[in-house]
């Protein structure tokens, strides 16, 4: 095996290094972690989850998660309101400071984004995007094999 040829290495050193070019923009300008833009985009997109439920949206550890609602409570850009249904049950919202930032990032990494797929051609970005969704489907088939062999 030849690691640099190795699909998963070469995939995550894909997606390391589009997460830095897409993450400079919020990180120098808008003083967010990575983990905090994920939230930050989770909680605009499906407004009131819980943590847990974010930590599932953004595949981030439950820790990851809870360290960007601490930070980001306190910076104002979101805030944590008991459920009505189970004082237990945090339910997370963004503030209009946190849907401001938000809609300030957007068309930044929307921009970067399509600087990035400029590279492909239209056909190369529907192909890309089948290629992607037969990879994940993959994936969950393995751990569902692997699930089952426990």
């Amino acid at each position: 095996m030849t690691l640099k040829r190795f699909f998963p290495y070469r995939l995550a050193n894909l997606q390391a290094a589009v997460s830095a070019a897409v993450g400079r923009l919020y990180t120098g300008r808008f003083n967010l972690t990575h983990q905090e833009w994920r939230v930050l985009a989770t909680l605009s997109e499906y407004p009131e989850l819980s943590a847990k439920d974010i930590a599932i949206h953004t595949n981030l550890e439950k820790m990851q998660v809870s360290r960007a609602i601490s930070r980001m409570t306190e910076h104002g850009l979101l805030f944590q309101q008991p459920a009505a249904h189970d004082r237990r049950y945090l339910r997370l919202q963004l503030t209009e400071k946190g849907l401001q930032t938000y809609r300030d990032i957007v068309p930044l990494v929307l921009e970067r984004e399509a600087y990035l797929l400029d590279a492909l051609s239209a056909e190369e970005r529907q192909l890309l995007d089948g290629l992607l969704d037969k990879l994940l489907e993959r994936t969950h088939q393995l751990a569902e094999q692997d699930r089952l062999k426990e």
